[in-house]
């Protein structure tokens, strides 16, 4: 970090400045065996990054004292330490603004910091290789490409003042699924679409007397968007069956809200997620507002519970998960009650 002063005549600081720049490298545990059963962990580099930082301070009673920063980081190549561009997979760009009011003493009385960034990762899209509209177990599972998994992310934390230091107490994160065009990343906000993703995670954090951080905890709501293949009633004969052509339909929408909440420990200074849970519901959409469908004996109704544990080791580094899913669904469906090959709702007969 470089500080640049400005002194007056008799050396007393009138303004100061400071930048600089560093490097990060994380390191993790992946497993390189064969699935399910043979595990074999490998410790690799999992995250590499770099940041410049530039900073501004006040000057009181002769002191100065840090009144805002601006940190630019930027996910590099795990190997070579190249920049990644905005779609290479794992790309990462963000800034955080962070603000200090300090009183007449020049001691921190309140901070808080926004964070801005734009993410993008790889996922494989199988392709329709049989043209049948759809993707299924008749199509090539080996013909496919990679394709953008975008996202923006914003976050706000607020800062406690413990013996002088400023130290998150609560930050609240909203992210976006995002459609990518070069080095612009746009929010997907129409809640029809297909892909649309909308979450918001609150995390709040406790301190002991002394100031170190011995607990948190965290919670989340999300709604998603995606759109399936309704196939349509070709011959007319009252029901969705082998005769019908399978390239004659629509894309219907599916709406899904879930809720999460996670619990924490706190390794070497950090909190770390030892447990999630994730309620999801099926969900109907009127404007942009999601309603959960709550009543198990409606038609579509549908409720998921998904429970994941995670260990760590001594060195607070991820070592494996554990994850399970329950849950209840209901369907109305109809039946020929008498048995003469007429159903109900139709006065066709098979």
């Amino acid at each position: 970090m470089c500080i640049r002063d400005s002194d007056t005549a008799s050396g007393a600081i009138i303004s100061s400045h400071a930048n600089g720049s560093q490097e990060s490298i994380e390191r993790g545990f992946t497993d390189v065996g064969v699935p399910p059963d043979n595990e074999v962990l490998e410790e690799i580099v999992i995250s590499r990054n770099s940041s410049s930082i530039e900073q501004w301070y006040e000057i009181i009673n002769g002191q100065a004292r840090l009144l805002n920063s601006v940190t630019n980081t930027d996910a590099l190549d795990l190997e070579t330490g190249a920049a990644l561009l905005p779609g290479d997979h794992r790309y990462s760009h963000s800034v955080t603004t962070s603000h200090t009011i300090n009183n007449a003493l020049g001691q921190i009385h309140a901070s808080s910091s926004l964070s801005h960034s734009k993410q993008n990762l790889h996922a494989w899209s199988q392709e329709d290789t049989n043209g049948n509209g759809r993707i299924d177990s008749e199509d090539d599972p080996i013909q496919g490409s990679f394709v953008d998994q975008s996202t923006v992310v914003d976050t706000v934390s607020a800062y406690s003042i413990l013996l002088g230091q400023a130290s998150v107490s609560r930050s609240i994160t909203k992210s976006w699924a995002a459609s990518r065009s070069e080095a612009m990343f746009l929010k997907i906000l129409d809640t029809n679409a297909h892909g649309y993703s909308f979450n918001i995670s609150m995390v709040n954090y406790i301190y002991n007397s002394v100031g170190l951080l011995i607990n948190a905890a965290g919670s989340a709501i999300g709604t998603q968007t995606v759109q399936v293949w309704k196939q349509k009633d070709t011959d007319g004969n009252g029901k969705i069956d082998a005769r019908d052509d399978k390239s004659q339909g629509e894309f219907i929408s599916q709406f899904t809200p879930s809720e999460s909440t996670n619990s924490y420990v706190v390794l070497y200074g950090q909190a770390q997620v030892v447990k999630s849970v994730t309620t999801s519901y099926a969900a109907t959409l009127a404007g942009s507002v999601f309603t959960k469908i709550t009543d198990a004996g409606a038609h579509g109704y549908s409720k998921s519970v998904a429970t994941v544990d995670y260990s760590f080791n001594g060195k607070g580094q991820l070592m494996g998960a554990v994850g399970s899913t329950v849950g209840d669904q209901n369907s109305e469906v109809w039946t020929d009650t008498n048995r003469n090959n007429c159903l109900l709702y139709t006065s066709r007969c098979v």
